[in-house]
């Protein structure tokens, strides 16, 4: 692990260099230092949930105990339209503590119920809504 002093030269190289490359692009920079400072770290989170629009959550883990498949990201977020079309496109956004929000990319033009608890967690990254089921994990648990 190393050491804080070690971290922050780490990161102050890195915001020279990306910040050259990626100005115009304000969360990149931003997102590779959480990922940076997790893996330098080791940082320990919470087992990775599902949160349900009716504001159920489950706690979950990979099937594999490593990693969750693209299957089974898939199936947390997968939403049967009116005229019986499953989607099951998933999109995956970084939040601010460096964990996964996995959701389904079709969800507001199919009309998915509005997801109120996953909405307030994105909230604190975003400045958007989230629809449908979601999957929020940690940075390791997808790869």
């Amino acid at each position: 692990m190393a050491g804080k002093g070690g971290i922050l030269k780490i990161t102050q190289l890195f915001l020279k260099i990306f910040a050259e490359k990626f100005w115009y692009y304000e969360n990149t920079i931003y997102f590779c230092i959480v990922k940076i400072i997790y893996l330098l770290t080791k940082k320990i989170t919470a087992m990775a949930q599902i949160i349900k629009t009716t504001g159920e959550v489950i706690n979950v883990s990979p099937k594999n105990g490593k990693v969750f498949e693209l299957e089974e990201m898939q199936a947390v977020v997968s939403h049967t339209d009116k005229n019986g079309v499953e989607h099951h496109w998933i999109e995956a956004h970084i939040l601010r503590d460096g964990r996964y929000l996995i959701c389904n990319e079709e969800g507001k033009l199919i009309g998915c119920d509005i997801n109120v608890k996953a909405s307030q967690l994105f909230r604190h990254s975003y400045h958007d809504t989230i629809v449908g089921d979601v999957l929020v994990c940690d940075i390791n648990e997808i790869d």
